[in-house]
Order: structure tokens, then C-alpha cells, then sequence
């Protein structure tokens, strides 16, 4: 674990967590590896709501999803975004990359009954250790929610 506090989070993801742009939220920072190879590096904001559930002595064992679900927290709904990126210096240092480097970046909002905000997640990786795996059922296929490209062309 990186990091762990309650903070202010930055104005664009109080709004993503329905929260007062000044009220402080969980913070949690974290490098993933296995055998000392970096594999990710995680920020989560959660709501002041659902922090007091989330401890670094829980986080040594379980993720966050784990434990919100292990405290009777229901996700309801899940939005995905995955894109490219240059790693910046700080994050080129944790995975043990070039700065500049491609890597991934997923951002995560997870919801529960509602459209209640449960967390916001943001993590990096390489493709050359990682990847990432859809498993949908078949309920959600031929659906407008089964997953959609959508492009940025100013960016």
C-alpha cells in the first residue's frame, strides 16, 4: 500500500462520487506486484460513507470490492472506460518503466442500489504483464450495454 487518508478529491471526481466538492472522501493508493514485478498501481476514492469499513489492516487481505461486498454493499451497476496513456514520471517509477511508456488505463465507477457511488478507481498497467478480460453473460449481449467504442477525435 502506497497510501492510505481522507481527503479533498479533485472537484471532477467529487462530482463522480455525488459529493460536496469539500467534503473529504477515502483515499487509497496501492502498487500491485507478484515476486517483486509490478504489475498495477490503484487510486480509489470512496465516499466518507464507506470508509469507515475500509482499513489498511483489511486492505493487507482483501481488495476494496471484497470488503465493501463482505459488508453487505451490493453493486448495482459498473461503468468502464479503458485507454491509452503515457506514464508519467511518477507512476513510470512504480511499474518500473520508461516515462512516456504506453500503459493502460482503466477507470472504474461502481454503483450500488440506486446509482448510489460505492467507489471510483483508477488503476495503470502494461500490456506487456497484464491484460485485461471481459466475462459477460449472456443476458447482456445484443444489448446496448454490452460494451461500445466511443471516440474522441479533439482530443
Amino acid at each position: 500500500m502506497l497510501e492510505i487518508c481522507s481527503r479533498t478529491p479533485p472537484a471532477n471526481l467529487a462530482a463522480k462520487l455525488q459529493q460536496p466538492a469539500d467534503l473529504e472522501a477515502l483515499f487509497v493508493s496501492r502498487l500491485r506486484s507478484v515476486n517483486s514485478v509490478p504489475l498495477i498501481v490503484t487510486d480509489v476514492w470512496a465516499p466518507p460513507h464507506h470508509a469507515r469499513q475500509i482499513t489498511a489492516e483489511k486492505l493487507r487481505r482483501q481488495g476494496i470490492s471484497e470488503i465493501l461486498l463482505a459488508e453487505g454493499i451490493h453493486f448495482e451497476h459498473v461503468t468502464e472506460e479503458i485507454t491509452a496513456v503515457a506514464a508519467d514520471p511518477h507512476v513510470a517509477t512504480l511499474l518500473k518503466v520508461d516515462i512516456a511508456a504506453p500503459l493502460l488505463k482503466m477507470v472504474r465507477i461502481v454503483t450500488a442500489k440506486g446509482g448510489v457511488p460505492v467507489m471510483h478507481l483508477t488503476a495503470y498497467l502494461t500490456s506487456e504483464r497484464s491484460k485485461i478480460v471481459f466475462d459477460l453473460d449472456t443476458d447482456l449481449l445484443n444489448t446496448p450495454n454490452d460494451g461500445r467504442l466511443v471516440h474522441n477525435v479533439n482530443a
